[in-house]
């Protein structure tokens, strides 16, 4: 798989100035940042649907999976930001977060 390079390319900054944006304007971050990834990805993969699909694959793979075994540096990172979301929704739920918001 060969990815194009953007570096030089005013397109480069389109991935991020779309999610920023569509952040801005939804108010839903996470599908934000999704769609900046994918739209990133396509870009990388010169349009190619396929290609896009195997790459992010392959690269959430290799998030977890090194050198056939599991990389326990990167899911510990993982595992701590799920508790550090418990943490805050626990603590928006029971109105801590309340204090902030003035």
């Amino acid at each position: 798989m060969s990815l194009v390079d953007l570096s030089a390319s005013p397109l480069s900054i389109l991935p991020a100035v779309l999610a920023l944006g569509l952040a801005i304007v939804t108010r839903h971050v996470l599908l934000s940042l999704s769609v900046g990834i994918i739209s990133g990805a396509i870009l990388l993969n010169d349009y190619s649907i396929a290609n896009t699909l195997a790459y992010l694959g392959e690269s959430t793979k290799s998030l977890f999976i090194e050198d056939d075994g599991l990389n326990m540096w990167n899911i510990s990172i993982v595992v701590f930001l799920i508790f550090l979301g418990m943490i805050t929704a626990v603590m928006t739920l029971s109105g801590g977060t309340a204090a902030f918001a003035v």
